[in-house]
């Protein structure tokens, strides 16, 4: 994991729209373009393989509108290096992007509204915990395991009332290419912590080939919940 993670930051230096061009080879496009074409999308993925390639992918090779929830309240008790790196990352996503990223600091109006527009896509990271903020999680069954999440993502889509894609981006050392997957959209209902599992069946299913692709062992460290 350690030995891909460095893999992963350096090359975010060197995206751009025609390394997405090259280098990311697109897998059930139909399924976000579908998705996207009445309302706005949601793209849901967790930490894995190269997740800020993917939102250059998505505007340059499908042409659709698109950005990303990111936390800056974990950044808040990263040493300083790491602080400067992931906003610099920050920075140069946004810049490839269709507008600049949202963050859950900010009110939930703006992401909302971007949801309400034909055409566009919102990615969002399911393993997600935030320094100083206490969300309610549930269990859930990831990689055979039993991890603990919040269903805010999924809580989202109902309120905007949109599908939410599952999204794996992993990486092929011996082709040197991503290899995108968009799988079967899952549809907004009342029940934000079934459709949570169901978008992780699926991306479990794409991670466990390859699972030293994860940015962290997501099993190990969300097997308990928050503090």
């Amino acid at each position: 994991m350690a030995e891909f993670g460095n893999f992963m930051k350096q090359e975010t230096f060197i995206h751009s729209e025609g390394y997405a061009l090259r280098r990311v080879i697109i897998h059930g496009r139909e399924n976000l373009l579908h998705a996207a074409k009445e309302t706005g999308a949601m793209a849901a993925f967790m930490h894995y393989g190269s997740f800020f390639l993917t939102g250059v992918a998505v505007r340059v090779q499908l042409e659709l509108a698109y950005t990303a929830i990111a936390s800056r309240r974990n950044l808040e008790i990263a040493p300083e290096p790491d602080k400067k790196f992931w906003y610099g990352v920050h920075k140069r996503s946004s810049k490839l992007y269709s507008r600049t990223l949202f963050y859950t600091d900010e009110s939930p109006r703006l992401p909302l509204s971007w949801l309400k527009q034909k055409g566009n896509v919102l990615g969002i990271v399911l393993d997600v915990r935030e320094h100083g903020q206490k969300y309610r999680e549930d269990a859930y069954d990831f990689l055979g395991r039993k991890i603990y999440l919040q269903s805010g993502p999924a809580r989202l889509a109902c309120i905007a009332g949109v599908p939410i894609v599952p999204v794996t981006i992993c990486y092929c050392q011996k082709e040197r290419r991503h290899h995108l997957f968009f799988d079967t959209p899952v549809l907004p209902d009342r029940d934000p912590v079934t459709m949570t599992q169901r978008l992780l069946d699926v991306l479990g299913a794409r991670v466990m080939p390859v699972p030293e692709q994860q940015f962290y062992d997501i099993a190990s460290v969300l097997s308990q919940p928050a503090a």
